[in-house]
C-alpha cells in the first residue's frame, strides 16, 4: 500500500528569521520580480523624461516709485484742503494690483494661444557639433511630445478654451515678488524655449507697466475735472452777468442817498404848510376885527396932479393864486394816488380855478394913480379889505389842502424809497458776494485742474512710475527637466516596490523549502536530505506513473 506524504508547511513561518535574513531570502527567491520592477522604474523615468519638454527662464526688475499721480484722487479737486492726497500705494498694494488675471489674458491673446501652449522643438537649440546620442535622443522627444502633446489649432484666434489654458499655463509658469528691503520687483517667466520666456517676461512686464499707468493714470479725473471747471466758468459768468444787470437797473450808487433830499422836500412843503396856517389863522383875526368895524363911506379923492396907470396889486394877486393852482393840478399826475382821490382833488383844484377867473374877471389889471392924490389910508372901504383877505384865506386853503396831500404822497413815497434801497442793497450785496464766490471757487478749480492737467500730460507722453530695471533676460540654461533624477527616482521606485513585494511574499510563505524550517516546524532534528538531482525527479517521476496505471 502506497502512502502518499503531504507536504508539511511551516505555520510558524519566518518568526524565526531577523528582518534582515527574511531580505536576503526574499532577494533570492524573487531577484527576478525585482529586477524587472527596477527596469520598468527606470523605463517610466525615461519616459517621463521624454514626455516632459525642455524648461528655460528668463528674469527681468521693475522699479517702483510712487509719486503725485498715484496719491491724486477726485478730493484732490474739490477738496476744502489745498493738498488732500491719498495714501501711497503699499508693494503689497502693487503686487496685488498685478495678479490679475486680466494682465495675464492681454498677454495670452497678445502672444497667441498656440505659442503658449505648443511645445518648442527640442532639436532646435542643437549645436552644430551635437553628438549622434544627443540628436537621437532630441529627435525620440520631439516625437513624443508631438505624439501626445495636444494640437492648437482652433478655428479663430479668439478661443476661449484655448485662451484659458493658455492664461493658466502663464499663471503656472510666472512667478512675480517683491526684494526684500526695496522697491525692486523681480519677474519670472518658464517657457520651452529661451527665446519664448524672454518674449513673455517682456510682454508681461510693458502689461505690468500699463496696467500700473491704467490704474494711476488722471485721464479720468482731467476729463472729469474739465466738465466741473467748465460748469465753474458758466456758474461765474452767470453770477457776474446776474450783477452787472442788477448794477445796469439800479446804478453803483446807493439808492439812499436820494432820501435826504426827499425829507428836505418834505421838511420844505411842511414849514410852508405851516407859514400858510399861521397866516390864515391871523387872516381870521383880521376878517374878525374887519366884521366889527362900520363900513363908511369912500370920502373924496383930490387929485392935484397927472393920472399914471400902476398895476393892481388884487389882480396880481389873483393871477398867481391861478398859476399856483394850475401847478398843482399839473403835479397831481406825478403823485401815486388813488384814482378817487386824485379825481376829488381835481374837481376841487377846477372849482378854485374858476372862482380865481370870475374875480380876475371884475378886477382890472391896472389902476390910475394921480401923483397928488391925497386921501386918508384909514378911508379906504373895509368891503374890499375883507374881499382880498377872503381871497387870500380861500387860496391859502387850497394850498394848505394840496401842500397836505403832497406831504402825504411824499411820505408813502420816502417810504417805498427806503425799502427799494434796502432792498437793492442786500440784492446787490448778495450779488456781489455770489459772484467774488464764484469766481474764487473758479480760480480753485482752475488751479488744480492745470496741475492735474500737467501730471495727466506725463501720464502721455512720460514713462510711469513703475518702470523696467532691468531688462528680459536670455537664459540659455535649462532649469529641466532634470532627466536624470527622472530616471533616478524610477529606478527607486520600482527597487522599492519590488523590496517590498520580496519582503511580503517571503514572509507570507508556509512551505518547507530547507532543514531548518523543517526543524522548526516538527521540533526535531533532521537526519538526512535529499537532493534535489534531476535523475531522482526522473525516477520519482516514473514510480508514481506506474502505480497509477496499475
Amino acid at each position: 500500500m502506497n502512502a502518499s506524504i503531504e507536504p508539511v508547511r511551516d505555520d510558524g513561518g519566518e518568526r524565526g528569521r531577523g528582518p534582515l535574513q527574511v531580505l536576503v531570502a526574499g532577494l533570492r527567491r524573487s531577484w527576478l520580480l525585482v529586477g524587472g520592477l527596477v527596469l520598468l522604474g527606470a523605463a517610466v523615468g525615461v519616459a517621463f523624461g521624454l514626455l516632459r519638454p525642455n524648461v528655460y527662464a528668463s528674469n527681468a526688475k521693475l522699479l517702483l516709485r510712487v509719486g503725485a499721480r498715484e496719491q491724486m484722487t477726485s478730493e484732490s479737486l474739490i477738496g476744502l484742503e489745498r493738498d488732500v492726497r491719498a495714501a501711497p500705494p503699499s508693494m503689497l498694494d502693487e503686487l496685488q494690483m498685478l495678479s490679475d488675471a486680466a494682465i495675464l489674458e492681454r498677454v495670452a491673446r497678445e502672444l497667441g494661444p498656440r505659442a503658449l501652449l505648443q511645445p518648442a522643438d527640442p532639436r532646435r537649440a542643437d549645436p552644430p557639433d551635437a553628438s549622434a546620442l544627443l540628436r537621437a535622443w532630441h529627435g525620440l522627444q520631439a516625437l513624443a511630445l508631438r505624439a501626445f502633446a495636444p494640437a492648437h489649432d482652433c478655428a479663430t484666434t479668439d478661443c476661449a478654451f484655448c485662451t484659458n489654458l493658455a492664461v493658466k499655463a502663464l499663471r503656472i509658469g510666472t512667478t512675480v515678488e517683491n526684494e526684500p528691503g526695496s522697491n525692486v520687483i523681480r519677474l519670472t517667466t518658464t517657457s520651452t524655449s529661451p527665446e519664448q520666456a524672454r518674449a513673455i517676461a517682456a510682454a508681461l512686464a510693458e502689461a505690468y507697466i500699463d496696467r500700473h499707468r491704467q490704474q494711476f493714470s488722471l485721464q479720468a479725473l482731467v476729463e472729469a475735472s474739465r466738465a466741473k471747471l467748465e460748469q465753474a466758468q458758466s456758474d461765474r459768468a452767470a453770477a457776474a452777468s446776474a450783477y452787472a444787470e442788477h448794477v445796469d437797473q439800479h446804478g453803483l450808487a446807493d439808492l439812499g442817498s436820494e432820501i435826504p433830499g426827499l425829507q428836505s422836500e418834505i421838511r420844505s412843503i411842511e414849514s410852508d404848510l405851516f407859514a400858510a396856517r399861521v397866516r390864515r389863522t391871523a387872516i381870521a383875526r383880521q376878517l374878525d376885527v374887519l366884521a366889527g368895524k362900520p363900513v363908511a363911506a369912500a370920502p373924496a379923492l383930490e387929485f392935484a396932479g397927472p393920472t399914471v396907470m400902476v398895476p393892481n396889486e388884487e389882480y396880481e394877486t389873483q393871477l398867481l393864486l391861478k398859476r399856483q393852482l394850475l401847478t398843482s393840478k399839473q403835479s397831481l399826475s406825478l403823485e401815486n394816488l388813488p384814482k378817487l382821490e386824485a379825481q376829488r382833488r381835481a374837481q376841487l383844484i377846477d372849482a378854485q380855478l374858476a372862482t380865481v377867473a370870475e374875480a380876475l374877471a371884475r378886477t382890472p389889471k391896472t389902476l390910475a394913480q394921480h401923483t397928488a392924490a391925497r386921501a386918508p389910508v384909514d378911508d379906504i372901504a373895509a368891503s374890499t379889505r375883507v374881499e382880498d383877505l377872503a381871497l387870500e384865506d380861500q387860496a391859502l386853503a387850497v394850498e394848505a389842502d394840496l401842500s397836505t396831500a403832497r406831504v402825504a404822497a411824499l411820505r408813502i413815497e420816502l417810504q417805498r424809497m427806503r425799502a427799494d434801497a434796502l432792498s437793492s442793497t442786500l440784492r446787490r450785496d448778495d450779488l456781489a458776494a455770489a459772484r467774488a464766490a464764484q469766481e474764487i471757487r473758479y480760480a480753485r478749480l482752475l488751479e488744480r485742474f492745470a496741475a492735474l492737467e500737467s501730471l495727466g500730460s506725463i501720464d502721455l507722453h512720460e514713462d510711469a512710475n513703475l518702470r523696467v530695471l532691468q531688462a528680459p533676460t536670455l537664459e540659455l540654461d535649462k532649469l529641466g527637466p532634470k532627466r536624470f533624477s527622472l530616471l533616478l527616482r524610477g529606478v527607486l521606485a520600482g527597487l522599492a516596490l519590488g523590496l517590498v513585494l520580496a519582503v511580503l511574499r517571503q514572509h507570507f510563505e508556509r512551505r518547507l523549502r530547507d532543514p531548518d524550517s523543517v526543524e522548526r516546524a516538527l521540533g526535531a532534528p533532521v537526519l538526512a536530505v535529499v537532493p534535489d538531482l534531476a535523475s531522482l525527479r526522473r525516477l520519482s517521476n516514473g514510480a508514481v506513473l506506474a502505480e497509477s496505471r496499475a
